[in-house]
């Protein structure tokens, strides 16, 4: 799948599903990311096609951290949607987003108000913007020197200045629009990057039903929380 680049993609589609779920992965993740590959290979066992791809700089993506911008990871997202209603033509679309893709989802949605597909949204970095506001001294410093930070989420990604400047020109509870696209969101109480609290105000403000899962943390990672996670989505899909 082609822009300026390529988008790397996995797909369990066969054109002729009535219902597909594009797959968006969390910051420093990939589409091979556990969770991800789950929903890829749950869904279709009940008809329903799955799609994921992974964003610039991310996973297979064979561009850096240059070309990470909160623009082109929306359209990402659009030309993933593009293919598959070329593909399955028939089909209704859905949206699983977790963490930093279920803030490009949400943006994604405000710029295309007359989607009307569902988006099930787990651990959603609904403060995106704040998540590198208090770097390290080392941090401060390379970034000043450099324009930019080597960091590792399993594999080296570069965070650029323009990058972490771009996400506080893009934060959700500003410009978030409700359109008609229903959302649902999971969050864990325990959550140690995306603050529950700021889950639970955004959900508030903005009239997202939200599950809380007691003890989960940012990945929902206990024993049985991924496993729930995914047949809530599938239950919030299929109703």
């Amino acid at each position: 799948m082609k822009r300026e680049y390529e988008i790397p993609y996995i797909e369990n589609l066969k054109g002729d599903e009535e219902l597909v779920v594009i797959i968006a992965h969390g910051f420093g993740s990939s589409m091979q990311s556990p969770t991800a590959q789950m929903v890829l290979k749950e869904l279709p066992k009940l008809g329903i096609g799955t799609i994921a791809f992974d964003f610039p700089a991310h996973g297979a993506s064979q561009v850096d951290g240059d070309v990470l911008s909160v623009k082109n990871c929306v359209e990402d997202l659009g030309t993933v949607e593009d293919y598959v209603r070329q593909k399955c033509p028939k089909a209704k679309i859905n949206y699983f987003g977790s963490s930093f893709g279920a803030y490009i989802t949400l943006l994604y949605l405000s710029s295309h108000p007359e989607k009307d597909g569902k988006a099930f949204l787990r651990s959603a970095a609904v403060n995106m913007h704040v998540i590198f506001e208090n770097p390290t001294e080392a941090e401060a410093f390379a970034m000043a020197q450099q324009g930019h930070l080597i960091i590792n989420y399993g594999t080296p990604l570069k965070l650029t200045a323009k990058f972490v400047e771009d996400l506080k020109e893009h934060d959700l509870f500003k410009e978030y629009k409700a359109g008609e696209s229903d959302v649902m969101m999971i969050h864990g109480a325990e959550d140690e990057t995306i603050d529950y609290k700021k889950a639970v105000e955004f959900s508030q403000k903005f009239d997202i039903p939200l599950i809380t899962v007691e003890g989960g943390d940012h990945r929902l990672s206990a024993e049985g929380m991924p496993e729930a996670v995914v047949m809530t989505a599938i239950d919030f899909f299929l109703s």
